[in-house]
């Protein structure tokens, strides 16, 4: 995971983002942690780097 990656999960840059593309769907920073530990978990995987996976991954969930 790249410097730059880690930073916008863990600055709320990210959360902030979602919250404005999905204003249906509410978001909590439980949300954006849970994605941040699946790609640390698997972060040779291409979808990992993938931020719509993340989303729908958690939507899912």
């Amino acid at each position: 995971m790249t410097a730059a990656w880690d930073y916008y999960v863990s600055s709320n840059q990210l959360l902030t983002e979602l919250r404005g593309l999905t204003r249906a769907y509410p978001f909590s920073g439980d949300v954006v942690r849970d994605a941040h530990r699946l790609v640390r978990n698997d972060p040779d995987s291409n979808r990992s780097w993938n931020l719509a996976w993340l989303i729908l991954v958690k939507i899912q969930d």
